[in-house]
């Protein structure tokens, strides 16, 4: 979705500028049948009916997140990942979603490995 002009968007059906809107500012979670809605237009995570998948998916993650020593789970260090990328993101990534530039150097590595952020 990266790319497309505001006019672009603007031009679009309903439901393709919410799917924008959504990229843009996506919700904590995300539920799709990738069959019946390939494009991912409709977020089933509230669907009642899909209980069981949401619990047994959110159970299978914090499983995963704990046998990899995930941090993003630590708030801290997932504040710092993110102040990063937005750091980045405005600086070289305004204007085109190629960049302007490499002249910066991600610090994730050494938060995501073990290091306290800072």
């Amino acid at each position: 979705m990266p790319g497309a002009t505001v006019d672009e968007i603007a031009a679009c059906d309903e439901r393709t500028r919410k799917a924008y809107a959504r990229y843009l500012n996506p919700p904590n979670e995300e539920l799709y049948d990738l069959q019946a809605d390939p494009w991912e237009y409709t977020n089933l995570i509230d669907d009642e009916g899909l209980a069981t998948v949401r619990e047994e998916l959110r159970t299978k993650l914090a499983e995963w997140q704990t046998e990899t020593d995930d941090r993003i789970v630590d708030p801290e260090v997932l504040g710092q990942l993110t102040r990063e990328h937005d750091e980045i993101t405005a600086s070289h990534y305004a204007k085109s979603a190629w960049g302007s530039g490499r002249d910066f150097e991600w610090k994730y590595a050494a938060y995501l490995y073990g290091n306290k952020p800072g």
